[in-house]
């Protein structure tokens, strides 16, 4: 038996103003994300153990799915070694398939500012591919500093490429947004760290240009950071498009950044598929 609740005063109970509900009730599913026989994931050269459902890593993977399909000997023994992967990588990856979308991804310590000839021997020592120590211009006094929250989102990044998780990208995407905006400041080697691992048309690429594009201290130094030909190339597409229209601007990394549609930058937008907040009921 059903029984109507009377109705509330006006304001006693109900959510404030400005302050939207989060949707915790949805449909009811027959799928079992978590009564399959777990996949063993090996990681590291150190080969640390993983056990992750079947049923979950799959459905956002593409290349978990292709490994774990019976054909496959992979698919059999449901074993997957993985010694190239980092596994503090691997730990963020997991975190976010089971408890995202959102990421514990901060440290209080990430920030450091070297001596003049620590920075130029970290940034010697770095190679195209694996950069260890990015450098960021803050938009105060420019001093050089090291910040490697970026070095853990760019090691994120290639993994969520190598697993063709476009969610996990898509969000990472969304986290580099956010911390551009809340530090107000931005890192030259974006562009190095999202065209090597996207795709022509990739929404993710737009990011980088644009950054750069906005930003007139960020397109000053372009030509000293050994951005690569694709990046410089579109970069050259965008600016002519805005001059034809005598529409070239400049604004700081914040002011961009807090107009920008929620999806504009992200790569799901090529396909069918539904952003992954909606996916996950988040508002």
């Amino acid at each position: 038996m059903l029984v109507k609740s009377p109705r509330k005063r006006p304001g006693f109970g109900s959510i404030s103003e400005g302050c939207a509900q989060k949707k915790v009730r949805l449909p009811l599913t027959t799928d079992d994300l978590f009564g399959s026989a777990p996949t063993t994931v090996v990681v590291s050269e150190a080969m640390k153990t993983y056990f992750v459902h079947k049923t979950v890593i799959p459905n956002n993977s593409a290349f978990f799915s292709n490994a774990l399909k019976q054909d496959w000997k992979k698919g059999v023994t449901r074993i997957v070694e993985l010694p190239h992967v980092d596994s503090a990588t691997f730990q963020f990856y997991l975190d976010w398939l089971y408890a995202g979308p959102r990421l514990n991804f901060m440290k209080d310590d990430d920030r450091v500012y070297p001596t003049v000839d620590e920075f130029a021997k970290a940034t010697t020592e770095e190679s195209p591919t694996t950069q260890t120590a990015p450098q960021v211009e803050t938009h105060v006094d420019e001093t050089p500093s090291v910040d490697y929250e970026w070095t853990r989102w760019h090691q994120c990044y290639e993994l969520g490429n190598y697993f063709q998780d476009t969610d996990f990208k898509d969000t990472l995407i969304d986290i580099a947004v956010e911390k551009m905006s809340s530090d107000e400041e931005y890192t030259l080697a974006l562009p190095g760290y999202i065209y090597p691992t996207s795709n022509a048309q990739s929404p993710h690429r737009k990011l980088a240009v644009d950054v750069k594009v906005w930003l007139g201290h960020s397109f000053q130094r372009a030509p000293k950071a050994d951005h690569l030909s694709e990046f410089l190339a579109d970069l050259i597409a965008d600016l002519g498009c805005k001059a034809r229209t005598r529409y070239v601007g400049e604004m700081g990394i914040y002011e961009y950044l807090k107009g920008v549609a929620p999806c504009k930058y992200h790569e799901y937008t090529l396909s069918t598929a539904a952003c992954y907040l909606a996916k996950r009921a988040v508002d």
